[in-house]
């Protein structure tokens, strides 16, 4: 996983941040269906954002669910978050038979909010 996180407007920051975080996932024959990731803030509050994947609608995966595939979640902080360090605390990723696998980053992933 990879975080990239910048101000909506960096000369007068407001605590507005666009993150973008990068993933891969690949299942052993159902597919990926959606997950969720928690941030934690410099406060120690928790923050659930979605991760859906556009094709969690369907009932039968597209393509080779075996390969290897990037997938990206965008969500904006909204103005008046607190600034400093923020984490991604974990993440859950679920297939299409609703098996999950739960990644703990806590300590390992952080990013800073101007």
């Amino acid at each position: 996983m990879s975080v990239d996180a910048k101000p909506t407007n960096p000369e007068q920051p407001n605590g507005e941040t666009i993150v973008r975080f990068t993933f891969r996932v690949r299942d052993n024959i159902s597919g990926y269906l959606g997950g969720a990731i928690i941030l934690r803030d410099p406060q120690g509050i928790d923050h659930f954002v979605h991760a859906p994947y556009a094709d969690s609608y369907l009932v039968f995966p597209r393509g080779d669910p075996t390969r290897w595939e990037e997938h990206t979640v965008v969500h904006v902080l909204p103005p008046g978050s607190a600034p400093g360090t923020w984490g991604v605390s974990n993440m859950r990723l679920a297939d299409r038979a609703q098996n999950s696998v739960h990644h703990d980053f806590t300590e390992v992933i952080h990013f800073i909010v101007d």
